[in-house]
């Protein structure tokens, strides 16, 4: 270590790594024009400048006295709107023309315009976009949901509207059929069976996101019970969604006003909720009669005429429209979930489905 040869080593090593550092270092490449345009484009919509220079030079007085001063502010402003769209164009058919160069298509998307809120925002919003659509090359994407969309389709009627000189085309966008189900979850996984599809697309009613979610779900109640059962798969999926849908109706319902007399409702729905989160066959008699109790017997299956409250039971004539409407709609779901449990849970459904396919088309799956 006291070698005086040591610094020189030293020093011969830091300068190898060096060079080979040296060696490796590439510049990096130079920002492409288009995007230094957009750059600019952005931060001239967000602030203007403004800067102010000067020099002072002192009186006679004051024997060499020099000063300056510098001054700089940077505020928000809007851009003057035509010279903004006109910018804004330009930039578009640039950007297009390189792409269109290279192979590729430039689509710009505008999705879930709904959330502005009801038709007439979305279409006041399409209204005030007008102006940047019809570049040349540029194609827009504009998603809106069905309830809002449908304001978007009226062609015209009764009267001429932003959508007949904006749009080129509309096009809905259908729940999934049995065959595009079969065919989406196909891709997704090998272990997914027919009758793990039919369940998949009976509980999602071909709604795509749902499809894809039920989908996850059997396949991970596949690898978490290490069954490929249908009949265990699907009781314990139609209870759980059963389960958890029964305690979004009953936090609801806990806001209406109850008595002493109607709270036997809100028991019902949590003795419903209690016995489909536990979905062990050992429970699956008392699920179905209560379910069966539940749907036809109990509160949402006897409609009384209109004003007539003789006919309905004391703890019903006290209920309100409201809380009317949720157990309604509470029923109806059990009913549905009542359904697929006769259809999945119960052995034989591929002899049974042959049986119904003699039936035509009201055998159909």
């Amino acid at each position: 270590m006291a070698d005086p040869e040591n610094p020189l080593r030293l020093a011969g090593i830091i300068a190898g790594v060096l060079v080979s550092k040296l060696g490796d270092w590439q510049p990096q490449p130079e920002e492409p024009e288009l995007v230094t345009r957009c750059r600019h484009h952005l931060y001239r919509l967000q602030t203007i400048q403004q800067v102010t220079n000067g020099v002072t030079m002192g009186g006679a007085a004051q024997i060499l006295s020099l000063g300056t001063n510098h001054s700089a502010s940077v505020s928000t402003v809007p851009p003057n709107y035509p010279e903004l769209v006109e910018e804004f164009r330009d930039l578009l058919r640039a950007i297009a023309v390189e792409r269109t160069e290279a192979g590729r298509t430039v689509v710009i998307a505008i999705d879930e315009v709904d959330r502005l809120g009801a038709d007439t925002e979305a279409l006041a919003f399409l209204r005030e976009i007008k102006a940047i659509l019809g570049v040349p090359l540029v194609q827009y994407l504009i998603s809106v949901a069905e309830d809002v969309g449908a304001a978007f389709v009226r062609r015209g009627l009764p009267h001429r509207d932003a959508t007949d000189s904006s749009l080129d085309d509309i096009i809905h966008v259908q729940p999934s059929t049995l065959t595009d189900s079969r065919a989406i979850l196909a891709k997704r996984s090998q272990t997914l069976k027919e009758p793990h599809i039919l369940l998949a697309h009976a509980l999602s009613g071909g709604i795509l996101r749902d499809l894809l979610r039920y989908g996850l779900q059997l396949r991970e109640t596949q690898d978490k019970t290490q069954s490929y059962e249908l009949t265990d798969i699907s009781r314990q999926l139609i209870l759980e969604e059963l389960a958890e849908t029964f305690a979004g109706f009953r936090t609801l319902l806990s806001k209406q006003q109850w008595t002493h007399d109607t709270n036997s409702i809100l028991a019902s729905f949590r003795t419903l909720s209690s016995y489909s989160h536990d979905p062990c066959p050992c429970v699956e008699v008392d699920v179905l009669r209560t379910l069966d109790h539940f749907v036809f017997h109990a509160y949402g299956a006897r409609p009384a005429p209109a004003g007539d409250s003789s006919h309905r039971p004391p703890d019903e004539a006290e209920i309100s429209s409201s809380a009317r409407q949720l157990i309604d709609e509470a029923s109806t779901y059990a009913y549905f979930s009542l359904t697929l449990l006769d259809i999945f849970s119960k052995d034989g459904l591929e002899r049974r489905t042959q049986q119904a396919a003699e039936h035509g088309q009201d055998g159909d799956p």
